[in-house]
């Protein structure tokens, strides 16, 4: 399945991601995966007794990475202004 990380507290190795279908689930990791961010695209299967597990996770692609290729000309005209303010 593949989903988005709708947020992650490291701490905690908990998080909350949404699947393609839109369903909310609750996930933990172990302690080698540690960094996840909102928004982020993930791979990942659901526990076989319907619990939300978390098992084999493949970060697909950053949200922050995604964001910055879908919108370079914008971030590129905030990076001139801002030099500009400077």
């Amino acid at each position: 399945m593949t989903g988005r990380v709708r947020c992650f507290l490291p701490s905690e190795r908990q998080g909350i991601l949404q699947t393609e279908t839109g369903t909310d689930l609750l996930f933990s990791v172990n302690e080698d995966f540690q960094d996840l961010h909102g928004g982020d695209i993930v791979e990942f299967q659901q526990g076989q007794d319907g619990k939300p597990v978390v098992k084999n996770v493949t970060l697909r692609h950053r949200w922050a990475e995604m964001l910055n290729q879908e919108h370079r000309s914008l971030v590129n005209q905030l990076h001139e202004t801002v030099k500009i303010i400077s």
